[in-house]
């Protein structure tokens, strides 16, 4: 894909020479697949933003920014469509009154929905966008400090620390940490995530010309797909009939253990939802007795060499919001290096000898094994 791109973007070097100064593209890569391409132009009290994503499929985003005399945003309009298509998938518009912001979204025909919150001086942020980051980092530089996102009803404060003539420390909207190299002006030049998304500026791109590409590809079966498809399994072990569920990352060239997954801190087994397993039976997982029921499972890797799988009793949840009051227990796993690495995280139970099983985690050249029993 980075082959393709690099064509794309010699092929439009025309189109730099008549971008106005403060126009620019961001390149969006998931460790060594792209899967975004960004521009903006910024002209006068208004910047417009426009995207083209490529997970599951490709879609068209487009975010347009109003700027009072302050340099404050006064209102936005988000769009999302497919390509070929002029109808927009989802439309949302924001607009401010003294403290309040007023946001009307309308999903397809589906009757439009108003809400009313209290939020003044932030920047709205929708799809997969970077450019708001470009903005906050300008206006915390600027003097503030710090920067406030409109995110759906959320509106995280993104805290900028300068380290050096030219690069900064940032979160994002979810508190997870970021760095940036930035220019003079404080514009984002490479931006680096715990995810290994990296994200790079470009002078300027043929954005239809990829969405046109994207598309095709997408009509010929070769779309990029979700980036971390969801894998429900139902497997029987003795008497017992379990129930797995988890999102299944891919490593896409991404160092994993140590890099991806740090040594030391708590990891949701996947992307997105937590995991979960169902059980019908009583069973004991390593030293860990989980009673019928479905419970989410988290992995702690201490070390190299020393990992732990973690029973948790919350259910329905994301993965980043493990609640260490709830843990069951944790038990300790065995690891077994693999000759050739998994490029997908991968969970499953077999059955055993007599009325057991293993519950088995797999990723890159490490597989990671515990014994279940049924009572």
């Amino acid at each position: 894909m980075k082959i393709l791109v690099a064509g794309m973007l010699m092929a439009s070097g025309g189109a730099a020479v008549s971008a106005q100064a403060d126009s620019a593209a961001f390149i969006i890569r998931l460790g060594t697949d792209t899967t975004a391409i960004e521009r903006y132009v910024r002209s006068g009290n208004q910047l417009i933003a426009e995207v083209v994503s490529r997970s599951p499929a490709t879609v068209l985003h487009r975010m347009a920014y109003s700027f009072d005399a302050r340099g404050r945003v006064s209102g936005t309009e988000y769009t999302q469509r497919r390509p070929g298509e002029s109808a927009p998938l989802v439309r949302t518009t924001i607009q401010f009154q003294g403290d309040s912001a007023i946001i009307e979204t309308r999903q397809g025909a589906n009757p439009t929905r108003t809400q009313r919150m209290a939020a003044s001086d932030v920047i709205p942020i929708a799809g997969p966008f970077y450019t708001p980051y470009e903005i906050a980092v300008m206006r915390a530089l600027g003097g503030a400090g710090s920067a406030t996102l409109l995110s759906g009803s959320s509106t995280p404060v993104i805290r900028v620390q300068r380290i050096g003539r030219d690069s900064v420390v940032l979160n994002n909207q979810f508190d997870e940490p970021m760095r940036a190299h930035i220019d003079t002006r404080g514009r984002l030049l490479h931006l680096h995530t715990p995810a290994y998304t990296t994200v790079e500026r470009m002078r300027w791109v043929d954005l239809d010309q990829f969405a046109r590409e994207f598309a095709a590809r997408d009509a010929a079966g070769k779309s990029m797909g979700n980036l971390s498809p969801r894998v429900t399994l139902r497997r029987r072990v003795g008497a017992a009939n379990l129930w797995l569920d988890y999102g299944s990352p891919r490593m896409r060239g991404r160092p994993v253990w140590g890099g991806l997954v740090p040594y030391g801190r708590l990891w949701r087994m996947g992307a997105n939802d937590a995991a979960h397993i169902a059980t019908d039976r009583t069973l004991q997982i390593g030293t860990v007795t989980v009673q019928p029921g479905t419970y989410t499972l988290f992995l702690m890797p201490t070390t190299a060499n020393e990992w732990q799988l973690v029973v948790n009793r919350a259910s329905a949840i994301s993965g980043l919001d493990h609640d260490a009051a709830q843990d069951i227990g944790r038990t300790a796993l065995t690891l077994s290096p693999r000759a050739a690495p998994s490029e997908a995280f991968q969970i499953d139970i077999a059955p055993a000898q007599g009325a057991g099983g293993v519950l088995s985690i797999t990723w890159d050249r490490m597989t990671a094994t515990v014994p279940i029993q049924v009572r």
